[in-house]
């Protein structure tokens, strides 16, 4: 039967949707509406949207799909959910040379265990810096915090959530002063390649309250699993993800065929529904592989990774702008809603 679809992209698109003309359609078992957004956006970001769809405009909640970055919804979401990873992939080969020569380096050794960058303050980054220091685990790697610009970061602000006796080391640097959003695309500085492993703080996280408050008004980030420039580096570098990231966000991983290192990383953080527990499993994690691995272990393991680093490059240029890998769940999707 013949179908009426609305495609929108409220992050960039100042258009509002047409809620009154939609609410004027007579069959809305063929009217659909496809929110779109490049970002990690899930149900939870476009809720009040969603919410005038149900309830101004008469649509049925099935009909409305959500195909953004996000990689899994909240359970409590009325709606569909079809993520990607083309388009970030994309933009990430845009900026890199996936030529595994010039990333996976097998002269430089490992010098150090892991690294953690952290350009932006989050409360779940905080957390985990300070855990690593508490448990003298920086001495095993190289951690960043607060580089960004000072629009991006109020470091007094940033230093009044610290402990006391870290705050004099705010902002934490590795090799400068402030790094700018084009420097995360950048993998040469030996400081950052010379860690085995990579503890990835993603772009998004949990509210540390969501199990008690899901509709906190202090969430405004993305809060569901999804991968960005941050994990696909380490891909690119052959490193070791550790992901401080969503509940699932590992298990997504394996889906899009990336190589997750479950033989050395014991991943089982990832479905921790705390969010604090969660960061107490992975730096737990943390202290095994430091504990496990020396220095010479980890060099000798490195030299094991190449084709799984040239694994997780080639699965990343099968996703590079490729929207065409998604074609059997858009027509699954429709299919299950009687359209063929």
């Amino acid at each position: 039967f013949p179908v009426t679809i609305y495609l929108g992209d409220p992050l960039t698109n100042i258009a509002e949707l047409p809620y009154n003309e939609i609410s004027k359609l007579e069959n809305k078992d063929s009217v659909f509406v496809i929110i779109f957004s490049a970002e990690g956006h899930a149900y939870r970001e476009f809720k009040q949207i969603i919410d005038r769809l149900i309830n101004e405009s008469g649509m049925i909640a099935k009909n409305i799909c959500i195909h953004s970055s996000a990689l899994s919804d909240s359970e409590d979401s009325p709606v569909h959910l079809i993520g990607t990873i083309s388009n970030i992939v994309g933009h990430m080969v845009h900026y890199i040379d996936l030529n595994p020569e010039k990333n996976f380096d097998f002269v430089l050794d490992p010098t150090h265990h892991f690294v953690c960058l952290n350009r932006l303050h989050r409360w779940e980054r905080a957390e985990l810096v300070q855990m690593l220091f508490d448990r003298n685990l920086s001495m095993y790697g190289k951690i960043s915090y607060a580089t960004g610009t000072s629009d991006e970061v109020k470091i007094d602000k940033v230093r009044s959530v610290f402990k006391p006796v870290y705050r004099n080391l705010l902002p934490m640097t590795i090799d400068k002063q402030v790094v700018d959003y084009e420097a995360g695309f950048k993998m040469d500085n030996p400081g950052i390649k010379a860690a085995l492993f990579n503890l990835v703080t993603e772009s998004a996280y949990e509210h540390p309250d969501i199990e008690t408050n899901p509709y906190n008004k202090s969430i405004t980030a993305q809060h569901t699993a999804g991968i960005t420039e941050k994990t696909l580096k380490t891909f690119i570098t052959g490193q070791i993800p550790i992901l401080v990231a969503p509940i699932g966000t590992v298990e997504a991983s394996r889906k899009l065929g990336f190589d997750m290192y479950d033989d050395i990383v014991d991943h089982s953080y990832d479905q921790e529904r705390n969010p604090r527990t969660r960061l107490t499993m992975i730096v737990d994690e943390v202290a095994r592989l430091c504990s496990l691995y020396n220095i010479e272990d980890l060099g000798v393991l490195k030299k094991t990774l190449y084709a799984r680093q040239a694994h997780n490059v080639q699965n990343m240029i099968r996703w590079k702008y490729n929207h065409s890998i998604l074609i059997p769940r858009w027509v699954e999707y429709f299919k299950q809603l009687g359209v063929s």
